[in-house]
């Protein structure tokens, strides 16, 4: 017991040691220089006392500084029985600006450091630094005086003397303005200002979404350059956004740059009131085009005439194109079914174009002469200021009577011969004995005719005695034929649906009402649809024929399969007709 008693002090007074430094943590901020250029950059070390999970809070920093890189490591210390910690963080900051910088006070674990003070812009002896920069960001923007929504060309051009490793350039997002970048980096050497330069140039489209003055934060450049031998030359400048290049023995290390543009200052104009339409569209250039199918634009009724429209901007993207169905001002019948827009974005040189194309199918199920009128589309001219309109003619769609239904087979009837038969084959002979054919071959000639003719008799004979016994089955005959067509095209809707196969299954269905009552194949699903008493049936009709020309969502055919087991005894505004076809429907 004594032992223990002995041997446990020093571990008790180490643990009282550590919680008294934890109680009493302190935390420093110090820098390696109070000077630095003005592309150059300082460390910042900050120590906390004691232990901690916590990080410091740099946010204070982001006003004047940014933070190329940082580190953190801890120690534990036991001197005599006593023992001591500390974290440390080791932040390597680049100023944005010249002049006298603050680096504000950092809060750490609920302690905070002291203010410091960075002098940018002059060396480590106090002599003014040099106005030569080896890497630094150029912008320009055209134009700073652009309409709302209107595309904007923000070119960015990195000057370096130095290779760049690791490099990325960033734009800064913000809710003002829509950012793309433009086709590929352009890289070229340069002399400015007695300097030669490794210039890659970027362009950028800007699109302002509200009218005003707007100021934006300006490009950000991330990379790291060598650190070298001050008597070793540099090796040529190759690709700036490259991977890293080989090393030579000298280099000592890489150190982290990072280099911002000057922000963009725009005046942004609203939309004229000169500029007509729901939509704006400020371009530079517009192109619409449309091709119909079939060309002839003449179909049956309830058959669709595919319009496919295709619209091109240069100066907008494609989703800033207006919906192309929607200014389609179709006269009364007629039904629009537009498909799914395909929309692509291009370039050319530094312009972009946005392409939008849709199919639209144009249904009536009303025979006539049905003209769609013209297209117009109001936009903008950018270039000449002043307000444009693109058409499409109008255009004429010729809808004949919608196809019969298909006849069932096996229907040929039997015709009695006539007298023109018989003269027919008589004329080889009369033609014959003209151009003085041989006696011999006249007289077998009219033996084989008058053979002829006798056999014809006897197959009229024999007809007409058939005649009154077939003309009697025709209506049996023609009911059990009508009865097989009608029961085939139900087998064959009912199969469609199951497979939820929409246009097999439109065509069924026209067949089996086209064969139960073929006055009504011409007036179309649609026709039959408004004419049923079930609304539920007449909204599944509808729907199965937007699902053929609409381009829409898959169909299920289960729903309409339950409501349309048989077809109606009769329909709505017909009288009921005899008993031969009621068994049809059973």
């Amino acid at each position: 017991m004594t032992w223990m008693r002995t041997r446990g002090r020093p571990l008790v007074a180490l643990c009282l040691s550590l919680i008294w430094h934890a109680a009493h943590a302190a935390v420093h901020a110090s820098l390696d220089n109070a000077n630095v250029a003005a592309d150059g950059a300082v460390q910042l070390t900050l120590e906390h006392d004691g232990s901690t999970d916590q990080e410091p809070d740099l946010g204070p920093l982001k006003q004047d500084f940014d933070v190329l890189s940082r580190s953190s490591g801890s120690t534990l210390q036991i001197i005599n029985g006593s023992a001591s910690s500390q974290v440390r963080w080791r932040l390597l900051l680049s100023p944005k600006r010249s002049g006298d910088l603050t680096i504000p006070a950092i809060s750490w674990a609920g302690e905070q450091t002291e203010p410091l003070t960075v002098h940018v812009g002059a060396s480590a002896g106090g002599e003014q630094a040099s106005s030569s920069r080896t890497v630094f960001l150029e912008t320009t923007v055209e134009p700073d005086r652009p309409y709302v929504q209107a595309e904007v060309d923000l070119t960015v051009r990195i000057y370096s003397q130095v290779p760049l490793y690791h490099a990325s350039l960033e734009l800064p997002s913000s809710n003002d303005v829509l950012v793309q970048q433009m086709g590929t980096d352009r890289t070229e050497t340069m002399i400015k200002d007695g300097e030669r330069y490794q210039v890659v140039e970027r362009h950028y489209a800007l699109f302002p979404q509200r009218s005003g003055s707007l100021t934006l934060p300006g490009p950000v450049l991330d990379a790291q350059i060598a650190v070298r031998d001050g008597n070793s030359s540099l090796d040529q400048f190759r690709d700036l956004f490259g991977n890293m290049m080989p090393l030579n023995n000298l280099l000592t290390t890489l150190k982290p740059i990072k280099e911002h543009g000057d922000d963009l200052s725009l005046s942004v104009l609203p939309r004229p009131v000169g500029a007509s339409g729901d939509y704006w569209l400020p371009a530079r250039d517009l192109k619409l085009d449309a091709e119909w199918r079939p060309d002839s634009a003449q179909v049956n009724a309830g058959d669709p005439v595919t319009v496919k429209l295709h619209l091109r901007v240069q100066g907008l993207t494609a989703a800033q194109l207006p919906d192309l169905s929607s200014l389609l001002q179709l006269p009364p019948g007629v039904r629009a079914y537009p498909d799914q827009p395909k929309l692509d974005n291009d370039t050319q040189g530094n312009v972009l174009s946005g392409t939008r194309d849709q199919s639209v199918a144009l249904i009536s199920d009303q025979a006539g002469q049905v003209k769609i009128p013209a297209v117009t589309l109001h936009w903008w001219d950018i270039e000449s200021n002043q307000p444009r309109t693109t058409t499409l003619p109008e255009r004429t769609l010729t809808i004949l009577p919608a196809a019969a239904a298909v006849t069932a087979p096996g229907t040929a009837s039997v015709s009695a011969p006539s007298a023109t038969t018989g003269n027919a084959a008589v004329a080889p002979g009369t033609r014959a004995a003209e151009s003085g054919v041989a006696a011999d071959r006249w007289r077998w000639a009219a033996f084989a005719l008058g053979g002829l003719w006798i056999v014809t008799l006897i197959g009229w004979f024999l007809s007409r005695r058939r005649s009154p016994r077939k003309r009697a089955e025709e209506p049996r005959l023609a009911a059990q034929r009508q009865r097989a067509s009608l029961s085939e095209a139900k087998r064959q809707f009912h199969e469609a649906c199951r497979r939820s196969d929409a246009l097999a299954a439109r065509a069924a269905l026209v067949r089996w009402i086209g064969t139960a009552q073929p006055g009504r194949s011409s007036l179309g699903l649609r026709a039959f649809a408004k004419e049923t008493k079930d609304a539920q049936l007449s909204q599944l009709l509808v729907d199965l024929d937007r699902s053929c020309y609409g381009g829409g969502s898959a169909w299920d055919g289960a729903q309409l399969l339950a409501a349309l087991q048989d077809l109606p005894l009769r329909f709505p505004d017909e009288p009921p007709s005899g008993d031969d076809l009621a068994p049809l429907y059973r």
